[in-house]
């Protein structure tokens, strides 16, 4: 690795990490990758990949758009991931369960006001996503501009409602089963 190879992974990661926009990044200046040769970049480009292979096992997932992020239940290859949704004051979401956490799809909309026993970090996330435009103001309510990850599906739940929800209990499938009843009809089935 010279210093040439090492600012062309750091252009290649900034790049990603915004593009992916799951994770605040403090970098004001997205510089673009030097130029290299073809021998060189192939080299910068492999390593670029085992580097993005590591990441998740050390749980970085920075880099990952919310969308490419795989189904938490295992599923037939056909089968698409299922649909849950939300429809709880005024707020009404959809988005699916993931490995590590909880999806909420674009287009979803969340409760633009809070409640008063709103947990702190839930709106500093809530302010944190209005700010990097994953919440954005539209008719009295703030619409999620791309698919956004969680950490949990209560997390989730609480972001779309501006307070307080039991996320396994307020997402539901097309037919009004719970997430909670999903999960232990999974389980069971095992």
């Amino acid at each position: 690795m010279n210093k040439a190879n090492v600012r062309y992974l750091e252009a290649r990661l900034l790049a990603l990490a915004k593009a992916a926009n799951q994770w605040a990044v403090e970098n004001t200046a997205y510089p673009a990758p030097p130029p290299l040769n073809e021998a060189d970049k192939a080299d910068a480009e492999w390593f670029l990949a085992e580097m993005l292979v590591i990441f998740p096992l050390l749980g970085i997932d920075a880099f990952e758009s919310a969308s490419s992020q795989t189904n938490a239940a295992p599923t037939e290859a056909a089968e698409p991931p299922l649909t849950l949704y939300l429809k709880e004051r005024g707020a009404k979401g959809s988005g699916r369960e993931v490995t590590d956490g909880f999806v909420v799809l674009k287009g979803s909309l969340a409760r633009a006001e809070e409640t008063a026993s709103i947990h702190h970090y839930m709106h500093e996330q809530r302010q944190t996503l209005k700010t990097r435009g994953v919440l954005a103001p539209q008719d009295g309510a703030l619409i999620f501009t791309q698919d956004f990850r969680f950490s949990s599906p209560s997390t989730a739940a609480g972001v779309l409602v501006g307070g307080a929800s039991n996320g396994r209990v307020a997402w539901k499938d097309a037919s009004g089963k719970t997430l909670k009843a999903i999960q232990e009809a999974r389980l069971d089935a095992l």
